[in-house]
């Protein structure tokens, strides 16, 4: 199970680097963009540190 939440952070992480580099170039001026930008990567990442705390719990069987 614990390669299943590896391979969750993983894909996790690549989509937010790929959101990263995606994001170049857009202009973040655009009313309420960069609050809900902001507010989602504070989300992501708290859901990375959630699934990385349960990555230790989950024995593999």
């Amino acid at each position: 199970m614990s390669i299943a939440v590896d391979n969750a952070i993983e894909e996790i992480e690549g989509a937010m680097r790929h959101l990263r580099d995606t994001m170049k170039g857009i202009p973040a001026d655009v009313p309420g963009f960069r609050a809900a930008h902001e507010k989602a990567r504070k989300l992501v990442g708290e859901l990375t540190v959630w699934l990385t705390d349960a990555q230790s719990k989950v024995v593999d069987s």
